[in-house]
């Protein structure tokens, strides 16, 4: 399914991360998960409540191919650096050229003549499409592409009020450059002019990559196991429910660690549950042993408790 994009950033031959997930520019890390676990549940074939097998294998490919992909790059630090590197260079460079804008929804214009209040305008706009931007499959790409128009004029526009500033300061322009400390560890650490050959290079193929965001939450939830950070782990592996409510290796997960925080009735629930989502997984079938073992330690324990009255019996008479 091809997806054709031709508005804002993605007209200028780049992916719009940002507009795919509905978030703003400087959106947090925290803003950006806690977005992206809520579009999931609505495409997920697991989790949808898209009954149609053509709608549902659309949205299928829409969390594939843009919204996992995009994810990726907003999270993983390098791949961040890089395209953010990459929005303010462009952004740098329509200012710089004086390009006039060519805009095609209402919103990106009113953003154009927000003057002052750029940064409010911008956030509400962004706010009020995002809340319904994965309401309908059919409309998804129309929101992605005007979010990523308003994203396009907000980039300009802060540009060139940044460079209005420096000519009211004096502060003499220095062109399209990049210094080594903004891309630290990055191919783009240079104090050269970025040329198109190297913007062509930075070109995410983000859309080739296929994840799955479950086995991420699984595996941050495992580090968090090893460093004994419970409450962590359980909160990530609570996300994973959100996506897939029935998966295995999520409940027998947290049926281990529950079992380790000596909290054995949370543990049998989970365990339960793993055991009749996918009973042969490696994960599952620990947590099913470590849950026999602690049962049977807690049986013996009970057992030891209790008084053995058989050899005083002789002390009490029989009643007559």
């Amino acid at each position: 399914m091809p997806f054709q994009i031709k508005q804002g950033l993605f007209k200028l031959d780049m992916t719009d991360h940002h507009a795919i997930l509905g978030v703003p520019l400087d959106a947090d890390a925290r803003e950006i998960r806690l977005r992206y676990l809520k579009i999931v549940p609505k495409l997920h074939p697991d989790t949808s409540k898209i009954k149609n097998t053509e709608a549902k294998e659309k949205a299928n490919n829409i969390l594939a191919r843009l919204v996992n992909p995009a994810y990726q790059a907003l999270t993983k630090e390098k791949l961040k650096v890089e395209h953010t590197l990459l929005l303010s260079q462009k952004a740098k460079a329509i200012a710089v050229e004086g390009r006039r804008l060519t805009l095609a929804s209402d919103r990106a214009k009113s953003l154009a003549k927000a003057g002052g209040k750029l940064d409010a305008i911008y956030h509400k706009l962004i706010n009020a499409l995002a809340m319904d931007q994965y309401r309908d499959l059919d409309t998804i790409q129309e929101k992605i592409a005007q979010i990523s128009e308003i994203n396009l004029v907000y980039l300009v526009f802060k540009e060139t009020q940044k460079r209005e500033i420096k000519q009211q300061q004096g502060i003499p322009d220095s062109g399209i450059l990049v210094k080594p400390q903004q891309v630290k560890n990055s191919k783009l650490a240079t104090d050269t002019k970025i040329t198109n050959s190297e913007i062509r290079d930075l070109k995410t193929t983000d859309t080739k990559q296929k994840t799955n965001p479950i086995d991420s939450c699984v595996k941050r939830a495992e580090e968090y196991r090893n460093n004994l950070k419970y409450k962590d782990a359980v909160l990530e592996l609570r996300d994973a429910l959100q996506i897939d409510p029935n998966n295995g290796k999520c409940h027998g997960l947290l049926g281990l660690i529950y079992l380790e925080q000596n909290s054995l009735s949370l543990a049998k629930i989970h365990i339960e549950k793993a055991l009749q989502a996918d009973p042969k997984n490696s994960i599952v079938i620990e947590a099913k042993q470590a849950l026999d073992k602690q049962t049977k330690t807690e049986k013996n324990k009970e057992k030891a408790a209790t008084p053995k009255l058989g050899m005083f019996s002789n002390l009490f008479g029989k009643k007559k």
